[in-house]
């Protein structure tokens, strides 16, 4: 991949940040245990796929764009 795409992308994942944020700033508030637990497994299914999918990949093969903190 180029790395122009991959920075692209890489932004455009860790855009979607604030919402998540968000997501699980709600989840957190529900009263129902099942349903918490449902929703939260789900979150962390998507940041696994997130993560897995795009980037840990783009990183492995731009190691210059990986954040560092």
């Amino acid at each position: 991949m180029e790395r122009e795409t991959a920075s692209q992308l890489l932004a455009a994942v860790y855009a979607l940040d604030a919402g998540f944020g968000d997501i699980d700033a709600a989840i957190s508030k529900l009263t129902d245990e099942q349903e918490r637990q449902r929703y939260a497994r789900a979150l962390g299914d998507i940041f696994l796929i997130l993560f897995d999918s795009f980037i840990l990949p783009i990183e492995n093969e731009h190691p210059e764009l990986a954040v560092r903190e």
